[in-house]
């Protein structure tokens, strides 16, 4: 099996799935009454492009891990915040060669996600807890009583 990741689905597949299903759509007002059949043929137009698109969509959303996908996206936030520091007139430019750093390898992150991530290079190891049952680790002091953590009456006048 290759580690090669599967395609995401865009504006291409996405006016081609449209098309398609309005002519599947077209084709099925046949099938229906013929009170029926009017409604149907004015809703096509609008109802197709909304069932190829969350299609797409959702295929997109399970095309690669939901970790993965996490990644991409700061990495991508993190790229668009980068070239707008590099866009600023007022930064310095010390400022902005260290900027050009962090996005230089905020992009070679980027590119080579897919690689690092099927090697696990992103995940993480579980912190180790305490188990919910356990009892609590012994104090060295020992825990005030009653009589000794009540407050004194107020002096009353």
């Amino acid at each position: 099996m290759s580690d090669k990741s599967l395609p995401q689905a865009g504006v291409g597949i996405g006016t081609t799935a449209t098309t398609t299903l309005i002519g599947v759509l077209s084709g099925c007002t046949g099938l229906l009454p013929q009170e029926y059949q009017d409604t149907w043929k004015q809703l096509i137009p609008y109802i197709s492009p909304f069932i190829s698109w969350a299609g797409i969509w959702v295929y997109n959303r399970f095309v690669e891990p939901p970790e993965m996908a996490s990644i991409k996206g700061k990495l991508k936030r993190d790229i668009r915040y980068l070239k707008k520091c590099l866009k600023d007139k007022y930064m310095s430019d010390q400022a902005k060669a260290d900027v050009q750093r962090d996005y230089e390898e905020t992009q070679k992150q980027l590119a080579k996600l897919g690689r690092n991530f099927s090697s696990g290079a992103f995940i993480s190891s579980p912190v180790p807890m305490a188990s919910p049952t356990a009892p609590p680790p012994p104090t060295a002091t020992p825990s005030p009583t009653v009589a000794q953590t009540a407050t004194p009456p107020a002096n009353q006048p």
